[in-house]
């Protein structure tokens, strides 16, 4: 084999390899942006103040929907090193994302936070 043929190779490699990082990164970006809509959207159809106890009950009640957004809509994520994908499966989904009652109270300070920036108070 030339050292031109190998060069070939590798270069098609690392261009396959581009490819399924930025295939990854778009599919873990789109979890991310599903789920904070729908954390957002139905936390705002409770109306109520942000606590702990809303953050666990929206978490609860839309976990199941979140499973199903998640089998649907993505194939496979980056690892946690993003070397490699892996199988978008709720486990692995749970473990990169973090998403827990944790998150979805994080998640529903920054949309608040950007709604009041939106409109301040005067």
């Amino acid at each position: 084999m030339s050292v031109q043929i190998i060069i070939r190779i590798l270069f098609y490699l690392l261009i396959g390899w581009y490819f399924m990082f930025l295939a990854g990164t778009i599919q873990f970006r789109l979890i991310i942006r599903n789920s904070t809509r729908m954390v957002t959207e139905y936390a705002v159809s409770l109306a109520q103040p942000l606590s702990d106890s809303l953050s666990e009950k929206v978490y609860q009640d839309t976990y199941q929907d979140w499973c199903e957004m998640v089998k649907k809509s993505v194939l496979f994520i980056l690892s946690k090193h993003e070397l490699r994908p892996i199988p978008a499966n709720i486990v692995n989904v749970t473990k990169r994302l973090g998403y827990s009652p944790a998150w979805v109270r994080d998640c529903l300070l920054k949309a608040e936070e950007q709604k009041s920036k939106k409109n301040p108070k005067i």
